[in-house]
């Protein structure tokens, strides 16, 4: 095999940018360091044509070590266009910044590191593309100069460190069982190998892959730095590093032999990812650590081919494709994060619609095609399933939000919407489109949100299946939504769980429940401590009896209430409770290590009156 050095031109670009850029910046005055910014975009540019014009010759490079093929290429027009939008983005986040040069310079070296773990046909090279992508990465993450930014390049680097000491343990493992590092020699060379050997080695080099990806395990960094880096890294980290990651984990499956069901570990990471990601975005105030839980649930659909590897003809091709949408609605989402420096909760994107509409519609754009449906299927079909009160109070935060504590003893509604228009074409607004099928759950007694969304989300896969068979068969009907019932739900805030005692019974009860598991109600003990509250009972009080001040603790011995409402005339016993720094458990346990005075109050903060 012939060395062909030329067939690595896009990378040898990217590294030679690299080191322009990191040189150069030692002799470019700081007014002038947009040469070097000009640089950059002229090798990623570079880097683009010359992927493509070697596109047709295909074959290997460096004796057979570097695949130049349909994958490479498409990793190497993906990852340096991403990375050239990437600097358009944050020009002026970079612009005349004491660190331009060197910020250019990482970009360049971490986007050539990812194209070498991108047509690596060997584990030695695979090692050499997880260093050079890895090393400039904890550098960006700390460009931000923050204590945040710190916190964040130090758990990549910690993280980075540990995962990169598997994948080259796993080399090791692998080349000692197998005798050679080639990936088309390892299928014949490993088939007679230990199992357990081979097994364990493939987990240790897919545990640094699935680092690169922000994958589950090895996702733990990705939230921390994309809301703590800069704009432009966090657009950077969150993107680039995931395209030769997956390409890279792709080659590793194909090129094992069939002894172990390797398909089925990197299925359990893709659902792991999925699950994780999406559930934690959930709980998320910042904008940019949301997108980047996103990321996380991403990489598990990106996984999901790999999981089929050398078993689907369509399993490349849906991979790649994949990764070029997602590569367009991650930068997408968070261009408009860079665009509003500074609204970093979500909470300041209310209203976006009408004082920067460009900008509202391009996040609906990039947050709805964030799973871009023709990656998946040809036709996108139908995409929404909604949850809703009887008074038109959208569920999107569960069944928890202020406005819907008071209606959680009344009834919940599943709905399907199909954004497609039956009569052609395509519905542009968010969740506006036709109803296909309604179901009603009476929602049960002493029901919380989370046991409620559960229940909910099991109906609602049911009414999927009914609803598509209904479109199948022709007999679907199509309603039309009714704008009036269209309610703003506002975004549930963490002091919307403190217990104000001065309400009655029924109402905290209502408020815990809708609370429970996120952000969960909650008081201060005498002396101020935070007392979480997880389950409450209203107890009833014979007519006549004696008022107390509300948040007073009337029994404390074998079981815990607390009076409230107005003048102190409900009684609300305290069943499940969570010190701060302690494990949630009944309130006869926390009873045996705590002691009331009497007349106690709960409510006051440090300093403060209850």
């Amino acid at each position: 095999m012939a060395m062909r050095p030329l067939a690595m031109l896009p990378e040898i670009l990217l590294f030679g940018g690299g080191l322009v850029c990191l040189l150069g910046g030692s002799f470019t005055p700081r007014r002038r360091q947009w040469v070097l910014r000009a640089v950059a975009a002229a090798a990623l540019l570079g880097s683009v044509v010359a992927a493509i014009a070697g596109a047709g010759a295909g074959g290997t490079a460096f004796e057979g070590a570097f695949a130049v093929d349909v994958a490479t290429t498409t990793a190497r027009v993906v990852a340096s266009l991403a990375t050239l939008l990437v600097l358009g983005l944050a020009a002026d986040e970079a612009s005349g910044d004491d660190r331009e040069s060197e910020t250019y310079a990482l970009l360049l070296f971490a986007t050539a590191g990812t194209l070498v773990l991108a047509g690596a046909r060997d584990l030695l090279v695979l090692a050499v593309g997880f260093l050079l992508a890895s090393i400039p990465l904890y550098a960006l993450v700390g460009l931000g100069r923050t204590a945040r930014a710190a916190e964040a390049a130090l758990k990549t680097y910690l993280l980075g460190a540990l995962f990169g000491i598997f994948m080259l343990l796993g080399v090791t493992l692998i080349y000692g069982a197998a005798g050679t590092t080639a990936y088309p020699e390892l299928g014949s060379a490993l088939a007679g190998a230990p199992t357990a050997v081979v097994a364990v080695g493939f987990v240790a080099v897919l545990s640094g892959l699935a680092f690169k990806a922000g994958s589950v395990p090895a996702h733990f960094w990705v939230p921390d730095a994309a809301q703590g880096s800069t704009a432009l890294t966090a657009a950077f980290v969150t993107t680039v590093p995931k395209v030769g990651a997956v390409v890279a984990a792709y080659r590793l499956v194909v090129a094992l032999p069939d002894t172990l069901a390797w398909g089925v570990l990197v299925g359990v990471l893709a659902v792991a990812s999925m699950t994780l990601g999406n559930l934690a975005a959930f709980a998320q105030d910042d904008p940019r650590r949301l997108l980047g839980w996103s990321t996380v649930s991403q990489v598990g659909y990106l996984l999901v081919p790999v999981a089929v590897a050398g078993r689907s003809d369509l399993a490349l091709p849906s991979m790649l494709l994949y990764l070029g949408g997602y590569a367009v609605t991650n930068l997408a989402a968070f261009a408009v994060t860079a665009a509003l420096p500074g609204v970093r909760d979500l909470s300041g994107y209310s209203g976006l619609i009408r004082a920067r509409p460009g900008l509202a519609v391009a996040l609906v754009v990039a947050s709805g095609a964030s799973t871009p449906a023709a990656a998946v299927r040809e036709d996108p079909g139908y995409l929404l399933s909604a949850l809703s009160t009887p008074h038109g109070h959208r569920l999107s935060q569960a069944v928890s939000n202020e406005l819907v504590i008071r209606d959680l003893a009344l009834v919940a509604t599943v709905r399907l919407t199909e954004r497609r228009h039956p009569r052609g074409g395509y519905v542009l607004e968010l969740d506006a489109g036709d109803v296909l099928a309604v179901r009603r759950a009476p929602i049960l007694a002493g029901e919380t949100a989370g046991e409620l969304a559960g229940r909910l989300a099991d109906l609602s896969g049911e009414l999927v299946v009914e609803a598509l068979q209904q479109v199948a068969d022709g007999s679907a009907a199509y309603t039309p939504q009714d704008p009036a019932g269209v309610t703003l739900c506002k975004r549930i805030q963490k002091e919307a769980g403190r217990i104000d005692w001065t309400q009655g019974a029924q109402e905290i009860d209502r408020q815990v429940r809708a609370l429970n598991p996120w952000p969960a109600a909650y008081t201060f003990l005498p002396g101020g401590k935070k007392l979480a509250v997880w389950r409450v009972q209203p107890l009833p009080v014979e007519k006549g009896a004696s008022e107390h001040e509300p948040g007073t603790v009337l029994t404390a011995r074998q079981r815990l209430t607390v009076a409230c409402g107005p003048r102190g005339e409900d009684v609300l016993e305290l069943v499940q409770i969570q010190a701060a720094g302690k494990q949630a458990m009944a309130a006869t346990d926390f009873l045996r290590g705590a002691r009331f005075e009497p007349q106690a109050r709960l409510g006051a903060e440090p300093g403060g009156e209850a």
